[in-house]
């Protein structure tokens, strides 16, 4: 055993396994869609159906081999009617899929094994009826009294919130120093016990690797819900590969519902103005963590003598927040219930400079998401702020005016200390289809004083569109006859021409098929009965007889197979 490598934290095949035994375990005859890109989670996907079939041989699986399903996939999952949808893939695609499906009306369990990480990035869009489950070696809303000592003790250290790396760190560090003061610091001998050791009480679990097979130290697996108001809620625990699970809770999984204005339980505060920094410490002297904005709720943890400052826990993780700038609802109207917590040390200053240069403020980075918005839904731009000069910057607005439609959206920024960087969210909702150049502005009235006033703004180009009906691709062998809008054909393709069916148009369009839109499908432009052409990249627009309209580009030509990509819209969305 000299030189093995032990692993801390439970592997993601343990995992996998503890969620789909939990579950088929309430979801008995369930239907299950697994959702992910075959060349990264392939096998991932594979495993967790097996372990679904070992569970509950009645169950019905179903695997969608995209990691970013298209509107009409994902509007086929939902009238399947799935039970639980599995999901693998990287978190902005948990965005669009958890939005998709409630946009379809889809109520279940969603399984993300990311999700924690998800809500503290802050995309995590809850929905009625969709609940939110994840799995991780360990959780913090654990209540347990270990993990409530490791809590307590970690918070009052360091002012954040633990998670299963620290946890874990620290479990196996604890196990290393139990060993060594019972054995000696011989590496050898340490690694030979540690091998060989069985069940030694930690925080997140059982260390029995002489069970789990010599250099797996853990098998706990914790399965959680995202809940929003912030935070988790345990539903079963796996300790050394049995389940130990709490009933009561778990028996909400198969009909979750998530009521949009319920009374809280707990002590839960609502942000009154439009944006609160959420600070490490209880006053403006500490770091600012994050932000939120007005309307959102967070749970109470704890408040200080004065009721001034209050800790809260948000699905982005503990902060403090000012009392001045929230409202708060204690059950039983009793604010002194609320437990008083430790304060976190006062930050140390950073020592400044005599010579330093005024703040200089520029934007990074801004991504759209979805990343062609749609008309008369909402769309999010991530806008990355940061300050490159050496003072701070204070109270200063970004803004951007987004079109079609002028639409105006703007957010404050209180202070952006040097080289801090901060994700800002404008979100708007078109009116109109076309392409877009917009340009975010990083100081809206120049009002702080930079070393450069050139550098402020960043432009962004984008395609606004209307919601599809279909969206995919094709492969045509002429002479074919093609439908791609509706139940009547549109036109046929002869092996050199695309010749429209009665009451259909056709035309070629001279605009790269993703710089297409809606609005390019007027009936005065799309006017033709034929677009004679074999050569890729051809883009041609297309009106049916139905109403309904649409694009498709020519990628390939094999002898007299077209292979197509296509976007159709319904009838509604189709310009006059």
């Amino acid at each position: 055993m000299d030189g093995a490598i032990f692993r801390a934290m439970t592997d993601d095949n343990q995992l996998f396994a503890a969620m789909a035994e939990f579950a088929t375990q309430f979801n008995e005859a369930a239907s299950f869609v697994l959702i992910g890109d075959p060349s990264t989670y392939g096998a991932d996907l594979a495993e967790f159906e097996t372990f679904i079939q070992q569970n509950d041989a009645a169950a019905t699986v179903q695997i969608i081999e995209n990691g970013s399903p298209t509107a009409e996939e994902i509007t086929q999952i939902a009238n399947s009617a799935p039970q639980v949808i599995t999901y693998r893939g990287e978190l902005t695609g948990f965005q669009d899929l958890l939005n998709n499906l409630a946009n379809n009306g889809w109520t279940g369990v969603v399984v993300y094994d990311r999700a924690f990480e998800a809500a503290q990035t802050g995309i995590v869009t809850f929905h009625a009826g969709i609940q939110i489950v994840g799995v991780e070696p360990w959780v913090n809303s654990l209540d347990d009294p270990l993990s409530m000592a490791f809590k307590d003790s970690y918070v009052d250290r360091t002012g954040q919130a633990p998670d299963a790396v620290a946890v874990s760190a620290y479990d196996v560090t604890w196990a290393l120093r139990l060993l060594v003061e019972r054995h000696g610091a011989d590496a050898a001998t340490l690694t030979r016990l540690l091998a060989t050791t069985d069940v030694i009480r930690t925080t997140q679990g059982v260390i029995d690797p002489a069970a789990y097979g010599g250099t797996d130290l853990f098998r706990s697996a914790v399965i959680y819900e995202l809940l929003p108001l912030g935070g988790t809620r345990m539903l079963g625990r796996y300790d050394a590969g049995v389940l130990v699970i709490d009933e009561e809770l778990a028996a909400s999984i198969p009909t979750p519902t998530l009521p949009a204005s319920a009374t809280p339980s707990v002590a839960t505060v609502t942000v009154t103005s439009n944006v609160l920094n959420v600070r490490s410490g209880p006053g403006l002297n500490y770091d600012r963590l994050y932000q939120l904005r007005g309307g959102d709720q967070a749970t109470v943890v704890g408040t200080v003598p004065d009721f001034s400052w209050y800790y809260v826990q948000t699905t982005r993780g503990l902060g403090w927040v000012m009392a001045q700038y929230i409202t708060i609802f204690t059950p039983d109207n009793n604010l002194a219930a609320i437990a008083q917590v430790p304060i976190p040390p006062t930050p140390t200053p950073a020592p400044t400079s005599t010579a330093a240069t005024p703040p200089d403020v520029v934007i990074d980075s801004v991504t759209v998401s979805p990343s062609r918005p749609i008309v008369g839904q909402p769309f999010t731009a991530s806008v990355t702020v940061r300050n490159a000069g050496g003072m701070p910057a204070n109270n200063f607005a970004v803004a951007a005016s987004w079109q079609p439609g002028e639409i105006f959206t703007a957010e404050r920024i209180e202070q952006l200390n040097p080289a801090e960087t901060v994700t800002l969210a404008l979100t708007a909702t078109l009116t109109g289809s076309g392409t877009a150049t917009v340009v975010v502005v990083g100081d809206l009235n120049n009002e702080v004083a930079e070393s450069n006033e050139e550098n402020n703004n960043f432009t962004i180009n984008y395609v606004a569109d209307a919601q599809t009906s279909a969206s995919s691709t094709g492969s045509y062998t002429a002479p074919v006859t093609i439908t791609l809008g509706g139940a009547s054909p549109d036109f046929d393709w002869s092996g050199s021409a695309f010749n429209a069916q009665p009451g259909s148009t056709v035309q070629q369009i001279n605009t790269p098929f993703e710089n297409t839109y809606v609005g390019l499908l007027t009936s005065g432009a799309v006017t033709g009965s034929s677009v004679a052409t074999t050569t890729p990249g051809t883009v041609i627009g297309f009106r049916t007889a139905e109403g309904d309209c649409g694009f498709f580009r020519i990628d390939t030509i094999s002898g007299s197979t077209a292979n197509i990509t296509y976007r159709v819209y319904p009838a509604a969305s189709c310009p006059a």
